[in-house]
């Protein structure tokens, strides 16, 4: 009984170990960046293959730094909305798929993303 325990605890362990090393490079992977919705980007044009929202836009990271970005979205995306982008490692000056969006506020923009966007 004793050593089915010391099993079982020893094999919990390294799945722990496992799933939270595994999440943890996952956060590596990607840089978080900044992207605001606007009516005169060339965004939000439908896919005739796939019927998404193809999105194209410049993204900032924290430092407010430019970064291209493109991606898709099943619907279209509100106007003047800001998205939180994870954008795949590493980054380069033509163009990055993003992996997750999320909509975020305004406030929640980094103060150098926020100039950049002219956020008040």
């Amino acid at each position: 009984m004793k050593k089915t325990l010391i099993v079982l605890s020893i094999l919990s362990g390294l799945l722990f170990a496992a799933v939270g090393g595994w999440y943890g490079y996952n956060k590596l992977k990607y840089e978080k960046c900044y992207v605001k919705i606007t009516e005169n980007s060339k965004s939000g044009i439908v896919n005739p293959s796939t019927g998404f929202f193809d999105y194209n836009l410049m993204a900032y990271d924290k430092k407010g730094n430019e970064i291209p970005v493109k991606f898709w979205a099943q619907k279209k995306l509100k106007v003047n909305a800001y998205l939180a982008v994870d954008v795949f490692k590493p980054l380069n000056k033509d163009s990055n798929d993003i992996n997750s969006y999320k909509e975020v506020t305004g406030e929640q923009l980094p103060e150098k993303v926020k100039e950049k966007l002219n956020v008040k």
